[in-house]
C-alpha cells in the first residue's frame, strides 16, 4: 500500500471479491478453449510435469498468436470502466462480470 501511496495511485477501499473482475481471466479461458480445440492431445498428456510443460510450451504460443488478438483483447479492456462502475455500485460484492 505504501508503494501505491508514494506513486499517487488511488486504491479502491472495497476490492473485488472475485478474480473475474480481471479481464485477463476471460483471455485465459479463451486461450484454454482454443488450445484444446487445436491441440486436443494436450488434454490427454500423462501427468508428468516435464511432458506437460513441453506440450504446453509447443501449443500455447501457436494458439496465442492465432487466436488472441484484435477484438479478443480490446473487448475486455474496453469493458473496464463498466466493470469498475458495477463493482462500486455493488460495494465490492458480486457483479455480472
Amino acid at each position: 500500500m505504501a508503494w501505491f501511496a508514494q506513486h499517487n495511485i488511488q486504491v479502491m477501499a472495497l476490492p473485488a471479491n472475485s478474480l473475474d473482475m480481471s479481464p485477463i481471466e476471460h483471455l485465459w479461458k479463451r486461450l484454454k478453449e482454443s488450445m484444446l480445440k487445436r491441440f486436443p492431445e494436450t488434454h490427454k498428456t500423462p501427468v508428468v510435469q516435464a511432458r506437460v510443460r513441453r506440450a504446453l510450451a509447443e501449443a500455447l504460443p501457436h494458439t496465442w498468436r492465432e487466436e488472441i488478438e484484435g477484438e479478443v483483447l480490446e473487448t475486455p479492456w474496453d469493458s473496464m470502466p463498466r466493470r469498475v462502475a458495477a463493482l462500486l455500485e455493488a460495494k465490492g460484492w458480486y457483479t455480472k462480470y
